[in-house]
């Protein structure tokens, strides 16, 4: 079943799918989404000076809603203050 799931308490946890959903949207054209091996989620980036990288992380980090929610802010800081000069092709929103 796809969709999220309570795990008890306020822990909310998402299924494979909405994982990449939430990175989708986020990252925008800067991902293409996120690759599941074993217990890792790889986040693909594809950044603004033609640079792909993942950023890796466990999927038990990764399926928490919050968590996934304050990695994808982080990465949005850091791609907004690292690539000053196509700064007209990131959101302003991604600025702290």
């Amino acid at each position: 079943m796809l969709g999220i799931r309570s795990t008890g308490g306020n822990k909310m946890k998402l299924e494979t799918i909405q994982i990449d959903n939430t990175v989708r949207s986020g990252l925008n054209s800067f991902t293409d989404g996120v690759i599941i091996r074993d217990t890792k989620v790889l986040i693909t980036l594809n950044l603004p000076d033609g640079q792909k990288t993942t950023i890796e992380g466990e999927w038990r980090h990764m399926s928490d809603a919050n968590r996934l929610s304050e990695r994808i802010t982080m990465l949005q800081h850091a791609i907004y203050e690292q690539y000053e000069e196509y700064r007209a092709d990131i959101p302003v929103s991604w600025s702290r």
